[in-house]
């Protein structure tokens, strides 16, 4: 077995969201993505936003529930993984028990960026090996350990720019440890 591969299947020990992701079969059926012509303008800017040498690095949408959010996310996270610009992806949906909370939050992200972006997989996998418990832990020491030090230790180029889609945090049923 090559090195990739083995350092690979040190992300299977990393509990996840299976159905968080956009393009995830439950997913798929709950939201689609933008008609043709429906929602230009918006995914313009932020496709403009993606691009820009702009210091802003966060694109926050926000609106009332039911004005399409999701389906402009879900476009969003399509076009840039068609583009291979999509860092990794999650959405929240509230009731289920993978999705409705923090917990797998960052663990999910975290294996989706280790397959993205294969500079950041062998200092998530020493993230694994040292404490195979990583995903258990609370959601600040999970994004600690398996997404900020693992982008400070790779020293990424700043023009690289990937993004990383994070839909329905109204969704997120926050608990007092989180």
């Amino acid at each position: 077995m090559n090195s990739l591969m083995d350092q690979k299947i040190g992300l299977d020990r990393l509990r996840i969201a299976k159905r968080a992701t956009f393009d995830s079969y439950e997913n798929e059926k709950e939201h689609t993505e933008c008609l043709p012509g429906t929602g230009t303008e918006l995914l313009r800017q932020i496709e403009e936003w993606v691009v820009s040498t702009d210091e802003k690095r966060i694109f926050w949408l926000n609106g009332m529930a039911g004005t399409g959010k999701s389906t402009i996310a879900r476009t969003v996270a399509s076009r840039l993984k068609a583009k291979q610009l999509l860092a990794a992806s999650f959405f929240f949906k509230r009731g289920e028990e993978d999705r409705g909370n923090a917990k797998r939050l960052f663990s999910t992200l975290a294996r989706q960026l280790a397959i993205n972006i294969p500079q950041l997989l062998p200092y998530i996998r020493k993230a694994i090996d040292d404490d195979p418990d990583t995903s258990e832990k609370a959601p600040r020491e999970q994004f600690d350990r398996l997404v900020l030090q693992p982008l400070l230790e790779t020293k990424l180029a700043k023009q690289a720019c990937m993004v990383i889609v994070i839909d329905a945090l109204d969704e997120w049923e926050r608990e007092s440890d989180t």
